[in-house]
């Protein structure tokens, strides 16, 4: 398990999404930066719109913490960096549009936040489109998911068939996702011949509607 940690790669908003765009389905979605920790305060990444972000954690008091967003190398100064600072009791999001030093003051009040802080730390996650493509990668994605929702087939949007605009999502995301990309088959009925079935076969069945 750990040597598969090692060689799995690490995305940031300049790798995060190699075979599609920005507007691809799910490109919305913020890329990890870094993680800190008691055991590990310092983490440095790039960012979308800086060359190196180091994000430091200072213990302030047994219930409060500090981190700090050291910023440099501004790529562009029309850029801005939104980020979201996270664990599973502390969010914050914060927009950094110039470079310095940028300071973010946590309360952990109740034994559960501070629990929290000691197992997993704090992650930073960055937005890497900006309003417009993160709005047209939503609709992208909205499209993969809304429709086929229910059993009755006479509905046309929301019947149990899958409409074509959502199958062609489907398809486009996984393209641009993972590089698969999915033939269409001209066989619609497979016999298989039941003394062939063994126990502990698997069938999978798949469903161009975002869910199966």
């Amino acid at each position: 398990m750990k040597a598969g940690l090692k060689s799995s790669p690490s995305y940031n908003c300049q790798n995060h999404n190699p075979y599609g765009d920005d507007q691809t389905a799910g490109a919305f979605l913020p890329a990890f930066g870094g993680e800190v920790t008691t055991a590990n305060p310092s983490v440095t990444f790039e960012g979308r719109c800086f060359e190196q972000i180091t994000m430091d954690y200072e213990q302030t008091s047994e219930t409060t913490f500090d981190i700090t967003l050291k910023v440099r190398g501004a790529m562009s100064h029309l850029c801005h960096e939104v980020v979201m600072m996270a664990n599973t009791e502390v969010t914050h999001v914060g927009i950094v549009a110039f470079p310095g030093t940028h300071v973010y003051h946590f309360e952990t009040p109740t034994q559960e936040s501070q629990d929290s802080m000691k197992l997993g730390g704090l992650n930073l996650f960055m937005f890497c489109e900006n309003a417009v493509e993160s709005i047209e990668s939503l609709w992208n994605m909205l499209k993969a998911f809304v429709g086929g929702l229910s059993d009755d087939p006479n509905k046309k949007y929301f019947g149990s068939h899958v409409p074509k605009y959502q199958a062609d999502a489907a398809v486009k995301f996984v393209k641009e996702a993972m590089d698969v990309t999915l033939e269409p088959r001209e066989i619609k009925k497979v016999e298989i011949d039941p003394d062939l079935i063994q126990s502990g076969d698997f069938f999978g069945v798949m469903r161009l509607d975002g869910l199966d």
